[in-house]
């Protein structure tokens, strides 16, 4: 018999089976099995289990459809073995059976033409085994049709190809367990069945175990969230089509609760399903308790548990008293996912502050795209302060986001078609398994990538390679010219031109040159993998080629083995295909397989093992939390969309039970807002951060706040809008800590927390909104412990053009994140930066040899210029705008080569109650023309600083007395030349006394000091230039 056991509250539920279970105890050592509908919901029930009784011992929870398998292959006295025609083996069968199939289908044929990869083969075959799978469990009879009579079309066809010498597939099973329970043995038969919160069984394995409930006891404990019969009861929008099309029938329905009709489709199917009349069904008992109305959350829970609709009545008021500060249900709307965890966790902090008893293991938080959001949940909660900390857990992750030695794999896969660019190979080089594989340290990972940025390496194993992707041949700023100009500069110790096109690396010493030949050893066996991985082969090749990529760049052991062991799993799993018959497989479905194998939705940690817990949006089954919050409830992102499949069978008519993903969502939100026994929290992303346009959230949260806001008020309000708050875009907005609503309507007003926001915030408010003020605190930090005491001219110069960046590099070691990004595609036109480079190179060969065009072709071997008929053009202008130069300074007398005069400058200038020495080397000092400033820039006062700096030191010192000091710069028409007129040394030393306090202050706060500030540092003086 079938025993039915409802209730709507799953730890009621699970007190019952427990009790049960315990007043029929199983002999010593016998299991007793509980089927569950997914690991965590076991997981949780386990935990009950040891509650209750203190120890959950020989406690077998497993899934239907596996125990099924299990016990029918027990029961037919057949060995262990997994069904030979699962989803991933039907997959294999049907790639190898579909050739021959498309040669006699021309629809088939027409679909798979053009398909040079076999990637359209492929898809279609993974396509097809999903459809199989599901007709095997919800069409049994079509797939027993097929059998009989092939000519049903293609897929028939092709079911009897693939299914062919297979006698116990799953449905063949199914059929000889089925007459095997006409007369079984009773030895072979489990004692009790108990299925635990099941809430949806495909008609293959409902006939299953309701014929085992003809020998046995079944027990179902079935969540129902409401005791009335609802499978006959419609929706609103149903109601409202039947009124338009039969008015006078409506005496004969009955409308239902709109969030339970809207929501709750998966759940009246399967109630209708077992009130079939072949069901040996008996009704034991009800564990069913009316949710309290004291809050918005529970008034919600006791209208779904009435099931019927409300009465058009007046709205009612809520008591604000126990609603308000923290409402039962809230709504966030915030400008993005990273505002959105901030807000979570200000929220959660508030939940614990305001209830004592509440733990963080008590709260559970749901996303639907899991993978998007746990970067920011780690951000945020991984991050906290130790007064703000709370303990947490991540249980899902993809596995490819899991850990970058996974990632790095797939990557490789890739390699027949990759650019080879920077930052991709030394990504690939970065990781520690494959650093220690080929004895490079981490360090020298960085020293190398300094290396290949300033050998302006971009992308291209060398002229083939590019030749081969189809763009010009050409070695320029591919790892080929620079593993030539390494080698020219260890090996000829000089920076001349080789054969004219080498540009040999200056100062390569023994250590950098074994160092780059490590990494270039590496890069040969990718070389080598990017063409091996381009051949078809066989799927026993292909094991065995991965194996080989697998152990030379990762090898074996090591803390991280367990990921290292998915890897090789995934790469077994090609053994099916290689029993399945598949010829040859293409390298893109060979990358295809090993990002689903390795791209899955894998549990990272254990559900229920403490502190806050993060899961994807998956069916829990009503699993109890105090506090749930959903994240990212978007429009777009929850529910997920149904699918038309015109190959889907089953979609030529609807059936109960058939998967709906629409549906089974819309039923996850149902058990998850009555699954919520405090409050319930959900937040999208509901503004632009661009634009601060509004965006819609899902459609199931705009049905929650419809209805909401048709039944209640709180504080006269509708609670759509007295429970929503939207968010300033920053965490640092003052609105987040003033306490009050955003927007006026709101009645959810709560502080954020975090300290250092705060002291932005106030900031931000004390100052006038027109006039921007640096957040930064107003006490200083104290002096470095090795203040310096001798001061370079270059360094000061440096901490003059950025004092705020010199701040934040020397004392907060911190970087500019973009300061580590690599530019991969060379310039086909140089920016501002580059074109002052070759300016600068050309300036720099006629100082030199008095003809810029002796840096031509050093240009052209150092990778400077873009390819090309643009590196002549760039080359001619730069030719130009340097002429310009050249003449200014050829009508003042300066005649290259230009031999200047180098000075040592060491002086002590008094700074405040101290003294600070100036230290260092002048090498722009000419004996007939002075101090001067050659610069390939345009002219800006921020240019002129290091010119002002030595002139200071100059004149300070005595040196060049009298002489002024000039600048010329390049213009966009025309060059331009500054003086600065002499000083007197006393005037000299002031000035330079007035920069070294600044630069003293630049070391403990940062300095605001705006670019262009820099003329009125220099027209301080009268009449300086």
């Amino acid at each position: 018999m079938l025993h039915l056991h409802t209730g709507n509250r799953l730890e009621d539920l699970a007190d019952a089976l427990i009790e049960a279970l315990g007043s029929e105890p199983a002999p010593p050592l016998d299991e007793q099995t509980v089927i569950c509908e997914s690991p965590a919901l076991a997981a949780w029930l386990k935990q009950r289990f040891c509650r209750q009784n203190g120890i959950a011992c020989l406690l077998d929870t497993r899934l239907p459809a596996a125990w099924l398998w299990q016990q029918a292959r027990a029961l037919l006295g057949l060995p262990r073995e997994d069904d030979p025609l699962d989803r991933e083996r039907l997959g294999w069968r049907i790639l190898a059976a579909l050739p021959a199939l498309a040669a006699e289908e021309a629809e088939l044929a027409r679909y798979l033409d053009n398909d040079p990869n076999g990637l359209k083969r492929w898809q279609l075959a993974r396509h097809l085994a999903d459809l199989f799978d599901r007709y095997q469990y919800h069409r049994p009879e079509l797939i027993r049709a097929w059998e009989a009579a092939p000519e049903d079309g293609w897929q028939a066809r092709l079911w009897q190809q693939v299914s062919e010498g297979v006698e116990d597939h799953r449905l063949a099973l199914m059929g000889s367990f089925l007459e095997a329970l006409q007369h079984p043995n009773p030895d072979a038969l489990p004692r009790r069945i108990d299925l635990f919160s099941i809430h949806n069984l495909p008609p293959l394995l409902l006939q299953a175990f309701a014929a085992l409930a003809r020998h046995l006891p079944v027990h179902l404990w079935l969540l129902a969230p409401t005791p009335e019969y609802w499978a006959d009861l419609e929706s609103p929008r149903r109601m409202a089509r039947q009124r338009r099309d039969d008015p006078e029938s409506m005496a004969l329905w009955q409308a239902g609760n709109p969030l339970l009709t809207q929501w709750g489709r998966l759940g009246q199917a399967f109630q209708d399903l077992l009130l079939d009349e072949s069901l040996p069904l008996m009704e034991d008992s009800e564990h069913f308790a009316e949710p309290e109305r004291d809050s918005l959350l529970h008034q919600i829970q006791a209208d779904i548990f009435t099931a019927v609709a409300p009465e058009d009545t007046d709205a009612l008021e809520l008591d604000v008293s126990r609603e308000l500060p923290l409402p039962s249900l809230q709504f966030h709307v915030c400008h993005g996912p990273l505002r959105e965890c901030q807000a979570l966790h200000d929220t959660l902090l508030h939940c614990l502050d305001a209830d004592p008893e509440l733990e963080p293991e008590d709260i559970l938080v749901m996303v639907p795209e899991i993978s998007r959001y746990a970067p920011y949940i780690e951000a945020v909660f991984g991050s906290a302060p130790a007064e703000h900390f709370l303990p947490w857990n991540l249980t899902d992750t993809f596995q490819a986001d899991e850990h970058p030695m996974i990632r790095v794999f797939l990557d490789l896969l890739a390699l027949p078609e990759s650019r080879f660019g920077r930052n991709e190979v030394l990504a690939i080089a970065d990781l520690p398994r494959v650093r220690a594989q080929f004895g490079l340290e981490e360090a020298d990972i960085a020293e190398l990538t300094e290396l290949f940025d300033a050998l302006r390496v971009y992308w291209g194993l060398d002229a083939a390679h590019r030749k081969g992707l189809g763009l010009p041949g050409i070695d320029d700023n591919t790892w080929q010219q620079a593993f030539e100009r390494i080698l020219a500069g260890f090996a000829t110790g000089s920076d001349a031109l080789l054969d004219g096109r080498i540009a040999p690396v200056p100062r390569m010493t023994a250590l950098k040159a074994e160092r780059a030949a490590r990494f270039f050893t590496l890069l040969d066996r990718l070389r080598y993998w990017s063409v091996a991985l381009a051949r078809p082969a066989t799927p026993d090749v292909w094991g065995e080629r991965l194996g080989a990529l697998l152990k030379e760049l990762f090898g074996d052991g090591g803390e991280d083995e367990d990921r290292l062991q998915r890897i090789r799993d995934a790469i077994e799993a090609l053994e099916d295909a290689e029993k399945a018959g598949v010829p040859e497989l293409e390298p893109a479905v060979i990358r295809q397989f090993m990002e689903e194998q390795l791209g899955q939705l894998a549990e990272r940690g254990r559900p229920y093992r403490g502190g806050v817990t993060f899961c994807a949006m998956k069916p829990l089954r009503g699993v109890p939390f105090r506090v749930i919050a959903l994240l990212g409830m978007q429009d777009g992102a929850f529910p997920r969309p149904r699918r038309d499949d015109e190959l889907d069978r089953m979609q030529e008519q609807w059936r109960h039970g058939d998967p709906d993903r629409t549906e089974e969502d819309r039923y996850l939100f149902l058990e998850t807002m009555l699954a919520a026994r405090d409050r319930l929290i959900i937040s999208w992303t509901g503004r632009d951060a661009r634009s601060n346009e509004p965006l819609q959230p899902s459609v199931v949260v705009g049905e929650l706040i419809d209805y909401i806001d048709a039944r209640y008020r709180l504080d006269g309000i509708p609670p759509g809008k007295a429970c929503m708050r939207t968010h300033g875009l920053h965490p640092f907005s003052p609105a987040n800590f003033d306490g009050q609503p955003q927007p006026e309507e709101s009645r959810l007003a709560l502080r954020a927390h975090g300290a250092h926001w705060l002291q932005a915030a106030r900031a931000m408010r004390a100052h006038e909104p027109s006039m921007p003020k640096s957040a930064w605190p107003d006490t200083p930090l104290p002096p470095p412990e090795e203040q310096p005491r001798v001061i370079a001219p270059d360094v000061l110069d440096g901490f003059f053009r950025h004092p705020v960046r010199q701040f934040l590099q020397q004392r907060l070691r911190l970087q500019d994140p973009n300061d580590a990004l690599l530019a991969e595609d060379e310039p086909f036109t140089p920016d501002g930066l580059q074109a002052w480079q070759i300016r600068d190179r050309l300036l720099s060969a006629w100082v030199q040899t008095g003809d810029p065009h002796a840096a031509d072709a050093a240009l052209h071997a150092c990778g400077w210029l873009p390819h090309g008929p643009w590196s002549e053009i760039t080359l001619t202008e730069s030719h130009e705008a340097v002429a310009a130069l050249i003449q200014c300074c050829e009508e003042d007398g300066i005649m290259a080569p230009l031999a200047f005069d180098p000075q040592d400058i060491d002086l002590e200038v008094p700074v405040n109650d101290t003294a600070l020495r100036v230290a260092g080397r002048i090498h722009t000092l000419h004996p007939e023309h002075g101090l001067l400033l050659l610069s390939a820039s345009s002219y800006s006062p921020l240019k002129l600083l290091p010119l002002w700096i030595r002139h200071l030191c100059l004149q300070a010192l005595g040196i060049a007395k009298g002489q002024p000091a000039c600048g010329y710069f390049t213009g966009r028409e025309e060059a331009r030349k500054i003086t600065l007129k002499p000083l007197d040394a006393d005037e000299a030393r002031a000035e330079l006394s007035n920069l070294l306090a600044w630069f003293e202050t630049g070391l403990i706060r940062p300095l605001p000091l705006p670019e262009y500030s820099t003329r009125d540092l220099v027209e301080v003086l009268d009449d300086a230039w």
